[in-house]
């Protein structure tokens, strides 16, 4: 079976990155095109995908691109640029837009990853001119005493990446060169979901199949490397029992709010008939139910500077909202949010006080 022509248009598609700018003096968001002779910024709105200006998203064009644009610009500091993949283009716009109009720190945190500035993009060409390429030392160890390629480090890893049937992938349209330059791979081999959704496609004979899916990798019962795909719902499935457990109209809200539970509940095994204590949450990229092992959760003593009592400790291991003012955060700002283990993220989670959310 052959999905590969079948599946090169979503393939290039995921691989696409669009530049978005925000000017701040028109307080309008559009895509970029280039900057025309008398330095100023060229553009088109982001709907009009015949005119978008598309870059390979590991490619030298976009740096090349971006650092010309900047030199011939006529007044850069009046606005930010964003390069966003393609595909995320609708979720990510209007969060742009909306903390430009009214900013908080979800917001920030929400497109922070995706803000590029000339020290950023000088950066990432640093970095990828310092890395090995295709097993090879560095141009500026050429000439020294020869060492074998490093090899990935398999110990960190939940899942081995030499049992992964990397041919069966392309039945949906993937491969593991796609996986590593979306940067998902590590993530998955870890045994977490990829960061992002992808499209998943294929041409059965009989039928055709085309979703956007999160994507990890799981052991099966003989324990070989099988591909999970979770679809995106519309809305969790809270009417139906998960494993076992009825959701309490509490529980449907606090799972619809905050997209965490708030307290552990025994989840039945159903192969092994074993009742887990569990967490559950929501995926918020696709709305499924997840849930996690509460012996798992590791509580520290301290979170972004301030120091946890006994008592706050024991409500985070319960799964409640922990709130916790002046936290100090990378860029040495304060900030307050409730602290919660996340299911999905397997680690604990930061809610702000903006979004709605009950706090202990």
């Amino acid at each position: 079976m052959d999905v590969n022509t079948a599946n090169k248009s979503t393939t290039d598609e995921q691989m696409m990155d669009i530049l978005l700018v925000l000017d701040k003096e028109k307080k309008t968001i559009s895509a970029v095109k280039g900057v025309d002779e008398n330095g100023e910024l060229q553009t088109v709105p982001p709907e009009n995908n015949s005119e978008l200006l598309k870059f390979d998203r590991h490619g030298d064009f976009f740096s090349n691109f971006f650092s010309n644009m900047m030199n011939q610009l006529k007044n850069p500091t009046r606005f930010n640029f964003f390069k966003i993949p393609k595909l995320e283009l609708p979720k990510i716009e209007p969060i742009i837009r909306d903390n430009f109009n009214n900013p908080t720190p979800e917001n920030e945190a929400g497109i922070e990853r995706y803000r590029v500035t000339p020290e950023i993009v000088k950066q990432e060409v640093k970095k990828e001119q310092q890395e090995p390429q295709n097993g090879q030392l560095p141009a500026k160890e050429a000439g020294t005493t020869a060492q074998a390629p490093q090899q990935p480090d398999k110990s960190k890893y939940v899942i081995d990446p030499d049992k992964v049937d990397w041919e069966a992938l392309k039945n949906f349209g993937l491969s593991k060169e796609q996986l590593e330059k979306a940067k998902a791979l590590e993530p998955m081999l870890r045994g977490y979901k990829s960061p992002g959704a992808f499209t998943i496609s294929g041409n059965y004979n009989s039928a055709i199949m085309k979703m956007d899916a999160r994507l990890s990798f799981r052991h099966d019962k003989d324990r070989n490397v099988v591909l999970a795909i979770h679809g995106i719902r519309q809305k969790p499935e809270l009417e139906r029992p998960f494993f076992g457990h009825e959701f309490s109209k509490e529980d449907k809200a606090n799972l619809l709010e905050t997209g965490n539970m708030g307290r552990i509940v025994n989840l039945k095994n159903y192969i092994t008939g074993e009742m887990i204590p569990s967490f559950v949450s929501v995926d918020k990229v696709t709305n499924e139910l997840v849930s996690m092992r509460a012996s798992s959760v590791q509580i520290p003593d301290e979170i972004k500077g301030v120091k946890l009592s006994k008592e706050q400790q024991q409500a985070l291991r319960e799964g409640k909202g922990v709130f916790l003012e002046n936290m100090i955060s990378n860029r040495k700002n304060p900030f307050s949010a409730t602290v919660q283990v996340n299911a999905d993220k397997k680690s604990l989670e930061f809610i702000y006080p903006n979004a709605k959310q009950s706090q202990e």
